[in-house]
């Protein structure tokens, strides 16, 4: 008997790929490069929102001025698939899944200044408590007047890397209102 070539086989010859007989539900097959993969979640996800309150307000932040400062609210609603919404040291996105996948992260709030006049007020993504170039934005908060924050990125994440929201006001030190928050991150297996 001749060799058949896999590619003329017809379509009632044709089989499912290696393991899917206990593949689970929404998982696609990784190839590793190597000859080899895994099944695995094709998409992971993570999202969650402080409630919105402009009178009390919902959160607020004293900021240092120069520095940093955590954005630590507790995030509520929280939904997750191959993520964990950590809250210690401080409220964080870490990422459970096995293979390095492309993540979009998503921040947006609704922010102003307790008191005194126009401040930037910035805002930046932390992988790994390293904040990471290209995420950081800058809005103008004064305390009369309710502004709205985006902030968008990509990276690329692995096993237990965690990211987190900070802020500061170069400027100077000034407390932060913040009427609603939310944070999301969407990612897909596969680089």
């Amino acid at each position: 008997m001749g060799t058949i070539q896999h590619s003329s086989l017809t379509t009632t010859d044709l089989h499912e790929p290696k393991g899917v007989s206990t593949a689970t539900v929404d998982h696609i097959y990784l190839a590793d490069g190597l000859g080899s993969g895994a099944w695995v979640k094709q998409k992971s996800h993570i999202g969650g929102y402080v409630s919105f309150d402009s009178s009390t307000p919902a959160y607020s932040l004293a900021t240092g001025g120069t520095s940093d400062v955590v954005i630590n609210p507790t995030f509520v609603g929280v939904h997750a698939e191959n993520f964990t919404a950590q809250t210690s040291p401080n409220d964080r996105f870490r990422y459970d899944g096995t293979p390095d996948v492309h993540a979009f992260v998503n921040f947006n709030c609704s922010m102003k200044q307790s008191s005194g006049g126009t401040i930037d007020v910035e805002f930046v993504v932390y992988k790994n408590g390293v904040a990471q170039e290209g995420s950081r934005v800058v809005r103008s908060a004064t305390s009369g007047a309710w502004g709205n924050v985006s902030l968008d990125f990509d990276i690329i994440m692995s096993t237990n890397d965690y990211l987190e929201f900070f802020t500061k006001t170069p400027g100077g030190a000034a407390t932060i209102l913040f009427a609603q928050a939310y944070a999301a991150v969407q990612a897909t297996a596969g680089l």
